[in-house]
């Protein structure tokens, strides 16, 4: 009969777990970086003038 600490780790392969694991904090580490620079945009107004010429430019297109 195996105790329950030995029970459940029995499966556990922690280079599975360390490989989802530095994936998914690179994932947010990377996300998080972009919306920074994003809300760093809006608060400089740059964000503002993007969409302007973006704007003009999808009308200038057309």
């Amino acid at each position: 009969m195996q105790s329950v600490r030995t029970a459940g780790l029995a499966g556990n392969d922690m280079s599975i777990q360390l490989f989802f694991g530095f994936t998914l904090f690179l994932a947010m580490f990377t996300i998080g970086f972009k919306i920074n620079s994003v809300m760093e945009e809006k608060a400089f107004g740059i964000w503002n003038r993007v969409n302007l010429s973006l704007t003009w430019l999808s009308c200038a297109n057309a």
